[in-house]
């Protein structure tokens, strides 16, 4: 439909010149307003396939990369404080060095401690309420700014592959303040920088709650072209990934979670949270992930009612119990390693 719109309005701009090129040709006596006409039909076939599978892709790769959170969210005045929890504003570094900013909640000292990733296009006040609800059951949260969102410092967005440092430096921050165990969580670009990071954790966190993540950059570029462009999927798919993958410095590959699972060694018990009505998943990308996960202790649950990275919204409750019962079940405590 996007292409269908910018065709119709490139198209109609070519002809308009055209025509209006054609009439004063005629008004003038002269017979080169044919040739300027036929000139500007061949134009706009030569120039739209261009436009729409080559310098698009490159366009919204670009704008993509350089994304940070949404005005709506930059303008929210909230914090810890809003829903009756104490805190503290912190800064940490990720692994490579850029400088994220959170809210660091503390809670009992032999209690699991939470970090929880927001994702794109937001920022740390989108995990904020449930980081509360979390503290007042006795865990200590760790709410951030992935960098280039919030007050983190400026970045290029990966969708994931570097934002892992994040997590990384989250873990390592939680765990200078909190001696207990650790359970990484992330909404959507934080769910996949989450599960990108846990090869890379040490120690392994006591659990893993990854809500509405994707399975790959090529997986979540194809349900969000077909979602909202309605593009065909050659060749702009590929160009697309190609430029976003080239600005961050990465390749698609190192950005595909089932080849990352099948790497990897000692994997904590892991909850995936989707939403029924998420329409940026499909469940065939949902049952990808589940099946991939190198783990016996693996749970989905789904929230019937919920959109994209909506879970929490739909049922703050049924929420909060669905991972408590998670780590319940698996005995996740402050000091146990549950593998």
């Amino acid at each position: 439909m996007f292409f269908l719109i910018v065709g119709l309005l490139e198209g109609t701009l070519i002809l308009i010149l055209a025509v209006v090129v054609w009439m004063s040709s005629r008004l003038l006596g002269r017979n080169w307003g044919r040739k300027v006409t036929k000139a500007s039909l061949f134009s706009f076939v030569g120039i739209y396939p261009v436009a729409a599978f080559l310098i698009v892709p490159f366009v919204v790769a670009q704008m993509l990369s350089s994304a940070g959170t949404r005005p709506q969210d930059l303008r929210l005045n909230i914090d810890p404080g809003h829903f009756g929890c104490t805190f503290e504003e912190v800064t940490f570094t990720g692994q490579d060095g850029i400088k994220v900013s959170g809210w660091w909640m503390e809670g009992e000292p032999e209690r699991t401690a939470f970090i929880i990733a927001h994702g794109l296009f937001r920022d740390r006040k989108e995990v904020t309420e449930r980081g509360c609800r979390l503290q007042k059951r006795g865990f200590s949260v760790l709410v951030y700014d992935l960098r280039g969102h919030g007050r983190s410092e400026e970045a290029t967005t990966t969708m994931g592959y570097r934002e892992r440092f994040d997590v990384l430096g989250a873990a390592r921050f939680a765990h200078q303040r909190h001696s207990s165990g650790l359970v990484i969580m992330g909404v959507s670009m934080g769910a996949a920088a989450t599960l990108m990071a846990v090869p890379e954790m040490d120690p392994v966190p006591a659990a893993i709650i990854a809500d509405s993540s994707f399975a790959s950059l090529r997986d979540t570029v194809r349900e969000h072209s077909a979602l909202f462009l309605g593009v065909p999927r050659f060749p702009f798919n590929y160009v697309f990934v190609w430029n976003l993958a080239r600005l961050g410095n990465f390749s698609a590959d190192e950005l595909d979670l089932p080849l990352i699972f099948s790497r990897a060694g000692n994997w904590p018990p892991t909850l995936l949270v989707y939403g029924g009505q998420d329409d940026r998943m499909s469940s065939q990308t949902v049952q990808t992930l589940l099946g991939a996960l190198p783990t016996e202790h693996k749970r989905l649950i789904v929230f019937d009612e919920a959109g994209h990275g909506d879970a929490w919204e739909s049922d703050p409750d049924r929420y909060l119990s669905t991972i408590e019962g998670f780590l319940d079940e698996h005995k996740v405590t402050s000091e146990t390693d549950p593998n």
